[in-house]
């Protein structure tokens, strides 16, 4: 039985750390705002991101920062939560 091989493309390893890097940026702070603050705070400091962000963003001006906050809440949820 042969195997198939798949021919990656060069630069491919590059495009994808470059496009997750973001990603782990923002896992790294939220394990390190969860750690420092514990479970229970970062869970209701997430809350309350997600609650400012959706206000903020009902604004039309406000979108600018309501959003950013509303997914740095989100990511704070889940390693809250995980």
């Amino acid at each position: 039985m042969e195997t198939a091989h798949v021919k990656q493309r060069p630069g491919g390893g590059l495009l994808k750390a470059l496009f997750l890097w973001p990603v782990k940026v923002s896992w790294k702070i939220a394990t390190l705002v969860e750690r420092s603050t514990g479970i229970l705070l970062a869970l209701i400091l997430a809350v309350v991101l997600l609650l400012i962000g959706m206000y903020l963003t009902s604004t039309i001006i406000g979108a600018v920062v309501g959003l950013p906050m509303m997914a740095a809440g989100a990511v704070l949820l889940l390693r809250a939560l995980y």
